[in-house]
């Protein structure tokens, strides 16, 4: 049991909520959340989740490093979405993997695998997708697509009997997730800036008793779960290859609060 959960009105727990509303004011981001229900029959221009792929005539299925064909994990129609400041209004977003059990790893075990590359991914954008630039019809890129999906690339009950999957769309305000790899320093930095007289130098300073676990409540109030579009990444640790996306370096010179 933590320490927050024994003792109600436990002042470090309430330290650590003007922390967090700090950093989402500070930091947030607008993002798009994404809730799946299933679809039997979407239409190529349509969003989906393992949907038919809107594909042009003189575009073909993309392929891995070996020739494969690879399965299309999302395809987002942006005039589809609600109103935001992520994506342009318009065009056709494709998203797709290695799902191979050969690979077992969504192309990401490749020792020569880079997030430039795209051998064993592939992200593809139409930007008039629907308008001007057309389909072929779904009966078409239905015989044309047959990728190797032995690997579901999402986690859900009874896979094989799943045709495709409905997105649907809200705007959320996303926050850093506590599973980023530079969390911590974030914290850390906002935490000083609230509290320069009780200064921490790791957020495990503020476990002093051995059943304290504070990183769980920072953890559920930034709960970082869901499919979403935007926002920040849930990733424990740097991607080979991927630059640091940049982020502010310091809070504002005061932590505001509630009183």
């Amino acid at each position: 049991m933590t320490r927050s959960a024994r003792q109600a009105g436990d002042p470090a727990l309430a330290r650590i909520e003007r922390v967090v509303s700090q950093i989402r004011e500070v930091y947030g981001r607008e993002a798009i959340a994404v809730d799946l229900e299933r679809d039997a029959s979407p239409d190529v221009t349509d969003s989906s989740v393992f949907g038919p792929p809107f594909l042009p005539d003189g575009e073909e299925i993309p392929r891995d490093w070996r020739g494969e064909q690879l399965t299309l994990l999302a395809q987002v129609n942006l005039t589809q979405l609600p109103a935001n400041s992520v994506f342009s209004p318009a065009g056709i977003l494709q998203v797709w993997l290695e799902c191979t059990e050969d690979d077992g790893a969504y192309g990401m075990g490749d020792p020569d695998f880079s997030p430039t590359a795209q051998k064993t991914f592939r992200v593809r954008f139409f930007p008039d997708g629907g308008t001007s630039l057309t389909s072929r019809p779904r009966a078409e890129v239905e015989a044309l697509y047959r990728p190797d999906c032995s690997q579901p690339p999402i986690e859900i009950d009874h896979w094989d009997d799943v045709t495709a999957l409905r997105p649907g769309f809200r705007i959320i305000h996303d926050a850093p997730s506590p599973a980023g790899y530079d969390f911590e320093p974030l914290f850390v930095r906002t935490w000083n800036t609230c509290f320069p007289d009780e200064p921490l130098a790791r957020a495990a300073d503020l476990n002093v008793m051995p059943y304290d676990d504070y990183m769980r409540d920072i953890r559920g109030m930034l709960d970082a779960s869901g499919h979403r579009l935007g926002g920040y990444p849930a990733s424990r640790s740097r991607i080979r290859g991927c630059a640091r996306t940049a982020a502010p370096t310091s809070t504002s010179s005061s932590c505001s609060s509630t009183r």
